[in-house]
């Protein structure tokens, strides 16, 4: 069997016998994310069923959205006009941006990714259309820090119709948290380690999510 013929089986038996609180959650839950926020975040595998339990986020309240690296790459990126929808028709009032280390795009080269479009046979041609879009973006990504907050600064600086939604910057240590506060960027500036202090004042148990 193709992974797709597992996946649709998978798809047949959930449907079969589905939990019962995903049945009665669905006829709760609604379009609009019931914490008005957006994450923009990366789209490696490892974050799947982690990020949103590791953040107290459940099914329905939170909009987010994936790219490689976690990055905005022009003035009407995917990102961007996915952010529209959130902010305009969806009731999102605030913006956070949340990398990761060990991220691929760190090691990812516009020379490397054109070569191996080359050996499968994508078009010289094709290529040359999307290539220098492909430089500035593959290869002004080194450091998933930097890359946060390259992140945060365009969406304050260079999208004014953002200037009134706050931004947070989730840091995976102290000394990333007192980079962030003193370059300014972002509202709201917290740590992993703040976050499950909070969660555990507040009775907040990240066991009922499902894993």
């Amino acid at each position: 069997m193709s992974i797709l013929d597992d996946m649709l089986a998978a798809n047949a038996e959930f449907c079969a016998h589905p939990p019962a609180d995903y049945t009665q959650e669905d006829q709760k839950k609604s379009k609009l994310p019931q914490k008005q926020i957006a994450i923009i975040t990366c789209m490696d595998t490892r974050l799947v069923n982690f990020l949103e339990p590791a953040l107290g986020i459940g099914r329905g309240e939170a909009k987010v959205i994936k790219t490689a690296g976690n990055g905005v790459t022009g003035v009407f990126d995917g990102t961007i006009r996915s952010l529209l929808v959130c902010i305009y028709e969806l009731g999102v009032k605030e913006i956070i941006v949340i990398g990761h280390h060990e991220c691929g795009m760190a090691h990812t080269t516009s020379k490397g990714l054109i070569q191996s479009m080359l050996e499968r046979g994508i078009a010289k041609e094709a290529i040359h259309m999307v290539k220098k879009e492909l430089q500035e973006w593959a290869d002004e990504f080194h450091h998933p820090e930097q890359n946060i907050r390259d992140t945060v600064e365009y969406i304050r600086h260079f999208q004014p119709k953002y200037a009134n939604h706050k931004i947070a910057v989730i840091s995976p240590c102290f000394a990333k948290r007192r980079e962030f506060d003193e370059n300014g960027r972002g509202d709201y500036n917290v740590t992993m380690s703040s976050l499950s202090k909070y969660f555990k004042e507040n009775g907040i148990d990240l066991s009922r999510f499902a894993k």
